[in-house]
């Protein structure tokens, strides 16, 4: 049992008493007190007060003695699967029989423990905050006033009133560089898949629980629509690429157009040439070290890398599940407005 279930409880000196069981073993008693014990009777739900209780930490489950409930003037009645204790004449406890034949009681009276668990968190700006990857208060309240979600209790200027207020964990993950620039690093795109970031993170710091060491990063440059998919191999790319565009082309009915890469081995390699040549997708590549013409790609690389290291902060996780925390952090920014258009990448 738990001694949570006590109401009073008074411990014993070590050796001072002992209960001897059907196995002829014995078990040191810790203490004795009282155990409120709430059941349903023919009458209705009652209170029984047990006293003199003991507690003994090698027993699994609360065991109640026919001898000692007889002694004190109880009646037990034994009637196919049903117990039934009566006091005076008044059924004052009624068990029934579980698979393993043994009768059992009700519950006894919850603790402060087990209600908690009951209790909803009330709803604030804090809350949605961190439900929702540690997104930007700012782009929380757009969700709100453009009807993007429902059931969020927390009205748009509640949130935009806590954007002066500091986030621990969302300071944890943010690193102290120099940003980069938010020009566009593309002409405008008219429709989705006209262009489409990519780029990999990596390699992390840690392995992560599935062994990826790298994530892939894909960003439609109309919609803002990002994919990620973790790998253990940067040479993954180019696999993980065509299952990528297969998707996003189904899912839309449209086709890749362009793609914007940087110049790294991952993406200027005869497989990728192949794939991009094979589907007449046109690539652009970067300049040497320049890592700021594919600024989209990178600012998405960051926001990720940053939230995600927020919600394991904040949760208290390993390092080692980065995977799960990045993909986290993209499925929950791809349900929140983006700053350019002020609708969700899916809307």
């Amino acid at each position: 049992g738990s001694r949570a279930s006590f109401s009073t409880l008074e411990m014993l000196e070590p050796g001072a008493r002992r209960i001897r069981f059907g196995n002829k073993g014995f078990l040191e008693v810790d203490g004795v007190g009282t155990v409120e014990l709430r059941c349903e009777t023919p009458s209705g739900e009652r209170v029984n007060l047990l006293r003199e209780v003991a507690d003994v930490p090698g027993v699994a489950e609360n065991l109640c003695s026919v001898k000692k409930a007889t002694a004190v003037g109880a009646a037990v009645v034994f009637v196919g699967e049903m117990c039934e204790v009566s006091v005076d004449g008044e059924i004052v406890l009624r068990a029934e029989e579980n698979v393993e034949g043994m009768s059992v009681v009700c519950q006894p009276k919850a603790t402060w423990e087990d209600t908690c668990l009951l209790v909803r968190e009330a709803e604030s700006p804090v809350l949605w905050h961190r439900r929702l990857g540690h997104a930007g208060y700012e782009s929380l309240a757009k969700m709100v006033e453009g009807g993007s979600v429902r059931g969020v209790g927390v009205k748009a200027e509640a949130f935009r009133e806590e954007k002066t207020v500091l986030c621990e964990p969302c300071i944890m993950g943010k690193h102290t560089r120099t940003p980069f620039p938010k020009e566009s690093d593309s002409k405008e795109s008219t429709e989705p898949l006209e262009l489409v970031h990519m780029d990999v993170c990596g390699p992390m710091p840690m392995t992560a629980k599935g062994g990826s060491r790298y994530l892939a990063t894909f960003l439609d440059d109309y919609s803002k629509l990002s994919v990620v998919q973790p790998m253990k191999r940067k040479s993954d790319v180019t696999a993980v690429t065509e299952s990528v565009f297969a998707r996003l082309e189904l899912q839309s009915g449209k086709k890749v157009k362009s793609v914007q890469t940087d110049r790294g081995g991952e993406y200027v390699n005869e497989g990728m040439t192949a794939l991009l040549g094979k589907k007449g997708t046109v690539k652009r590549t970067t300049a040497g070290h320049s890592p700021e013409q594919n600024g989209s790609a990178e600012r998405l690389n960051r926001t990720l890398e940053e939230r995600g290291r927020a919600l394991l902060e904040d949760a208290g996780l390993d390092p080692e599940l980065w995977a799960e925390a990045m993909v986290t952090a993209n499925y929950t920014r791809n349900r929140v407005p983006s700053s350019v258009h002020g609708k969700t990448p899916w809307e």
